[in-house]
C-alpha cells in the first residue's frame, strides 16, 4: 500500500483499548527500571476477525521509541513448546497424560553433546505431558522433538507464520526450546491459531474482509494444548496457584524468556482475545532476574482484564476424551 502525505488511514484499533495498553505498558516498564529493563510491546488481536485492536511498538519515552517491538525479531523461548505438543498429540503420538522423562539427558549432535537444562536447573523425574507443557519444563521438550523429527515441527511452525531464518538442521534440538527469532506479530497470531481451533489466518490493522482461514492443527490437538494452558493447577508445580497468569475467567497462557534474559515473553489468548506482551531492551542486554512472570506477564493480566468479558471455556471438540488420557 502506497501512502502520500496527510493521508487519513482508518484502522482497526480501539482507541480506549490502544491508550490502555500504552499506559499499562509504561507502567511496568517503570518498575522494571531497576533490573535493567527499558523497552517493551503490546498486540491485542480479535479471535474472530484478526484485527489488532491496540498495537503498542514501544514505550514514548525510550531511547529507541522509533523501534517497533512488535514487527521486531527476538528469541522466541518457551513460548514454542505449545505448538511442539501440538504436534505431537495431533499424530498421536503422545496424549495430555503421556509419562515423559524429567531427568539429565546428552544428546550428541554433529557440532557435539546438547544437554538441555530445565529453567531452574532442577528435574521432577517422570512427568505428564500436561505438566511438562504447564510447567514449560525444557528437558521433556527437547525428548519429545525426536518423536516426529525436527524438520515436520520446523515445517508446522512456518505454516503458522514463523518468520524462521535457517532451515531445521541449523536449529537442532533446539528448536524445541525456542532458539529461533520471531515477532510478536507473528507469535502471538500463531497463538490465536490455537484460540481459532488450530485455524490460521492473518492478522490485520486495516478494515476489510477477514482471510479465509486456513486447517493448520486439529481442532482435538488444539483443544488439548489451551485445555493445558488454562489449567492452574497443573502450572502450579513450577508458577504457584497465585501468579501474574490467573484471570478471573478462563484463559490460556505461556511464559517465554530466552537465553540470558534478553526476551521475556507472555502470550494468552480468551475465548475472544488474544493478547501478546514482549519484554526486554532493543540493544541486546540481559535484564537482571526478570522471568516472563515477573516482566511480561503482570502487563498481559492488566490488558486481558480490562477487554470486554469474556465467554465461558470453549467446548470440547470431537475426538477429545475425557478420561485423564486425552
Amino acid at each position: 500500500m502506497t501512502l502520500r502525505p496527510g493521508e487519513r488511514i482508518r484502522t482497526t484499533l480501539d482507541l480506549a483499548l490502544q491508550r490502555r495498553a500504552e499506559a499499562v505498558l509504561e507502567s511496568q516498564l517503570s518498575q522494571l527500571a531497576g533490573a535493567d529493563v527499558e523497552d517493551g510491546a503490546v498486540l491485542v488481536l480479535d479471535n474472530a476477525s484478526g484485527e489488532v485492536l491496540a498495537y503498542v511498538g514501544s514505550r514514548r519515552q525510550a531511547r529507541q521509541h522509533h523501534v517497533d517491538g512488535v514487527q521486531a525479531l527476538r528469541q522466541a523461548g518457551s513460548t514454542l513448546k505449545p505448538f511442539l505438543y501440538a504436534l505431537a498429540i495431533e499424530r498421536q503420538w503422545l496424549t495430555a497424560a503421556s509419562t515423559l522423562d524429567d531427568s539429565p539427558v546428552a544428546i550428541d549432535t554433529p557440532s557435539g553433546q546438547y544437554m538441555p537444562q530445565n529453567y531452574d536447573y532442577r528435574y521432577k523425574g517422570h512427568v505428564s505431558v500436561r505438566g511438562a507443557l504447564a510447567g514449560s519444563l525444557d528437558v521433556p521438550a527437547v525428548r519429545t522433538l525426536p518423536l516426529g523429527g525436527i524438520e515436520p515441527f520446523h515445517e508446522r511452525l512456518l505454516q503458522l507464520g514463523q518468520p524462521l531464518q535457517e532451515d531445521a538442521l541449523f536449529y537442532g534440538y533446539a528448536l524445541a526450546l525456542g532458539s529461533p527469532e520471531v515477532s510478536l506479530w507473528s507469535l502471538t497470531n500463531a497463538y490465536r491459531t490455537l484460540a481459532n481451533g488450530g485455524r490460521h489466518s492473518g492478522a490485520r490493522l486495516l478494515p476489510g474482509a477477514p482471510e479465509k482461514p486456513e486447517a493448520v492443527f486439529d481442532a482435538a490437538a488444539s483443544f488439548i494444548v489451551a485445555d493445558i494452558l488454562a489449567d492452574r493447577a497443573a502450572r502450579s508445580v513450577t508458577f504457584g496457584l497465585e501468579n501474574p497468569l490467573a484471570t478471573p475467567f478462563w484463559s490460556a497462557v505461556k511464559t517465554g524468556t530466552s537465553k540470558d534474559m534478553r526476551d521475556n515473553w507472555c502470550i494468552g489468548f480468551s475465548s475472544r482475545f488474544t493478547v501478546g506482551v514482549w519484554v526486554g531492551n532493543f540493544d541486546g542486554r540481559p535484564m537482571r532476574g526478570v522471568s516472563g512472570v515477573t516482566g511480561a506477564a503482570p502487563v498481559w493480566l492488566e490488558i486481558m482484564q480490562a477487554l470486554p468479558a469474556s465467554a465461558a471455556a470453549p467446548s470440547s471438540p470431537v475426538g477429545v476424551v475425557h478420561d485423564g488420557a486425552e
